[in-house]
């Protein structure tokens, strides 16, 4: 039974770590139903680097063409290394603003809304922002994102350190709201995710070498293995239901889960 409840847990993750209805969020609402106390941040640590990994994989061209253009335009000034160097530097900039409050922060946040009530006001708050990102027009290219673009960026990520505030839903909302492109949007979102995951994961490993996996170990494989698939699946759904104008409906989704926590599970 134990087995199970991690699983179920590493496929919470992957299915909400790229969705915009809030990974943290869902955890902390689906280990209060199934009742499963999690060994400090280690499973957190793992499910989060198996939807990394994931992410790593799925976006494997880019970050390639991103990394040798970067280098490229240090000695080969084209039109193509150029865009992608300075790419590179509007990701570092929107990494900034939740690298900083994370490092600092990052734990106290999460024991203060470790409460279902507090993660369902913010999956309300998250609903609102999709809501109105929807009706923005959008028209800016990748080649368009201007630093204000990435730092206002940025700053939603930093916001979405608190549980129930989706990470890929607030970034991928900001850029809408900054009129750039769904599907750049979107790209962009899951590109700074890659940091900001690295770094997430570094944080936790000292809590990784403390622990002791003679009981847990195959439990928390599990959890990793089906972290990683689910996060790889739920990005190729995420960019269809993009693409078909669908996003709007995560909206609705997290506006009726929010209301459901605040009201049952205080």
């Amino acid at each position: 039974m134990l087995i199970i409840k991690y699983i179920i847990l590493g496929i919470i993750q992957g299915i909400t770590e790229p969705l915009p209805i809030s990974s943290s969020g869902h955890l902390v609402l689906v280990k209060s139903l199934i009742n499963v106390e999690t060994q400090g941040s280690v499973v957190e640590l793992l499910v989060h680097f198996g939807s990394l990994l994931a992410i790593l994989f799925y976006y494997r061209d880019d970050v390639i063409d991103l990394i040798v253009s970067f280098f490229t335009y240090l000695t080969r000034k084209t039109k193509n290394t150029k865009d992608d160097f300075f790419y590179i530097w509007k990701l570092v900039l929107a990494t900034i603003p939740a690298g900083i409050v994370g490092l600092l922060f990052k734990d106290q946040i999460e024991v203060v809304m470790q409460k279902p009530m507090y993660v369902g006001f913010a999956l309300i708050f998250t609903a609102i922002v999709i809501f109105i990102s929807c009706k923005q027009n959008t028209y800016k290219s990748r080649e368009d994102i201007t630093y204000l673009d990435a730092f206002k960026i940025g700053l939603m990520q930093m916001v979405a350190l608190v549980p129930g505030i989706s990470r890929s839903g607030s970034t991928t909302c900001a850029g809408m709201l900054c009129g750039i492109k769904r599907e750049d949007s979107m790209k962009f979102a899951f590109l700074l995710f890659i940091p900001i995951g690295l770094l997430a994961c570094l944080s936790g490993i000292p809590d990784f070498l403390l622990t002791d996996f003679s009981v847990l170990g195959i439990p928390y494989l599990l959890c990793f293995i089906a972290s990683t698939v689910t996060t790889y699946f739920a990005i190729l759904l995420l960019n269809r239901l993009l693409i078909s104008n669908k996003y709007i409906y995560f909206s609705y989704y997290c506006l009726i889960v929010g209301v459901i926590a605040v009201i049952f599970l205080r």
